[in-house]
């Protein structure tokens, strides 16, 4: 990370909350605990102000926000430590398609509790940036 700093400005790392779902018990039992909390580092990237942007691990993972959200969760549970800004600002890309002013804007409301697909509800839309 000390080394990616110098190049922050170059940089947008794209990661996948979801896969620590599906890694959670391989990680117990081949990486020593002192070094589980260093795994999944976006709190380091963060810290580090290097742009990080969370995404699906499609096809590997089916697409889903919220197993993402899970994925964090789950993680900060296990002693990672989660990132600094609310989760849904890590979602938001920049769109090249629409142009280099434009990106890609989520906001979810839904149950912290129920984390299920069908008591969600989550708005994806195109945005002029601010």
């Amino acid at each position: 990370i000390q080394t990616m700093k110098s190049l922050r400005s170059q940089l947008r790392v794209h990661m996948q909350p979801v896969q620590f779902l599906g890694d959670q018990n391989m990680l117990k039992h081949t990486v020593p605990k002192s070094l589980q909390s260093h795994l999944f580092a976006w709190r380091a990237l963060d810290d580090a102000e290097i742009d990080i942007r969370f995404g699906s691990d499609a096809p590997i993972d089916p697409p889903s926000l919220i197993e993402n959200y899970r994925g964090l969760r789950e993680a900060e549970k296990s002693g990672i430590a989660k990132p600094s800004k609310p989760w849904t600002e890590y979602h938001q890309h920049p769109d090249q398609a629409w142009g280099a002013d434009f990106e890609t804007h989520l906001t979810w409301s839904g149950s912290e509790s129920d984390l299920s697909e069908e008591n969600q509800n989550v708005m994806i839309e195109i945005r002029k940036k601010t």
